[in-house]
């Protein structure tokens, strides 16, 4: 990967998750910096700018945030008094999957390694925007 894409690589990271912070508790925007410098910074320097290996950092990372949303989503339907909160839940969760992929996809008109990129790290973006958001949502309801 040239220098000047692993410079842009390193941009786009700090832009989304800049971003996701904007809208974030003051907690949140904390552990997102953390994460942020922890997790991407060591990422990219473990990818050494291979972008096979940078897009499974991201791919771990996506996969991760899954699973974590999984987990909060099977804890909140194990509350049998609050069914029909769970139902929602899990239908907005079916509308987060459709909004991600056609907004992610778009990106794949660029095409070549930075479309790929760039399409990876949306969806990584919206999976933390999603994570906040369920578990928002769950200490709201009290789930």
């Amino acid at each position: 990967m040239k220098s000047s894409n692993r410079a842009m690589s390193k941009f786009i990271f700090f832009c989304a998750a800049t971003c996701f912070a904007l809208f974030a508790t003051s907690e949140e925007r904390d552990r997102l910096r953390t994460f942020q410098r922890d997790t991407y910074t060591s990422y990219l320097e473990h990818a050494g700018g291979v972008h096979a290996d940078v897009i499974s950092c991201i791919d771990a990372e996506i996969y991760k945030r899954n699973k974590e949303i999984d987990g909060q989503l099977a804890a909140a339907k194990r509350d049998t008094s609050n069914a029909e909160l769970w139902v929602a839940l899990r239908n907005s969760q079916n509308t987060w999957a459709k909004y991600i992929s056609s907004k992610c996809e778009v990106y794949r008109e660029l095409g070549g390694q930075r479309a790929e990129l760039l399409t990876r790290n949306c969806i990584l973006d919206e999976v933390l925007s999603q994570n906040f958001f369920v578990r928002t949502f769950l200490a709201e309801a009290q789930l």
